[in-house]
């Protein structure tokens, strides 16, 4: 009789845009250096009412520093919840967890970033725009009843 092994590893991690911060021990989204993929510090721009903290290619067109395992490792060695490095204020229980890649295994949060983002964002263009460059109509074959 032939014994089988097998062997189950986390390679991937989705959560909440919100939850994945605390799991990652790192700055928010909206915080200095808070992009979960890149090394960048980021702009605040006003935006409606409010203000928001983008993350966009330099001018320059330097090509932008991004997170990997080993930078995370020596930040969050290195860092306090006082004095982020990088973003990083601390050492994670997900850092030890065998085969997961802290700094790429998460994936962006399909709710708050796609659809209350990008779509939500575009949508309040379509919706609100002033010029005939996003006017809206009805497709032909749609009939109104």
């Amino acid at each position: 009789m032939t014994r089988l092994y097998s062997a189950v590893f986390a390679v991937c991690c989705s959560t909440d845009s919100c939850a994945c911060p605390m799991l990652r021990n790192c700055v928010q989204f909206n915080g200095k250096y808070g992009c979960d993929w890149c090394k960048q510090e980021g702009t605040v721009i006003k935006r409606g009412d409010g203000i928001s903290r983008v993350y966009q290619p330099s001018l320059s067109h330097e090509p932008l520093e991004l997170r990997d395992q080993t930078g995370f490792v020596q930040a969050a060695l290195q860092a306090s919840s006082e004095n982020p490095i990088s973003g990083v204020k601390g050492v994670s229980p997900l850092l030890f967890v065998p085969m997961f890649d802290i700094a790429t295994g998460f994936v962006p949060d399909y709710l708050h970033c796609v659809l209350l983002g990008v779509v939500r964002m575009f949508a309040n263009l379509i919706g609100t725009a002033k010029s005939t460059q996003w006017q809206t109509t009805t497709h032909p074959s749609v009939r109104s009843s």
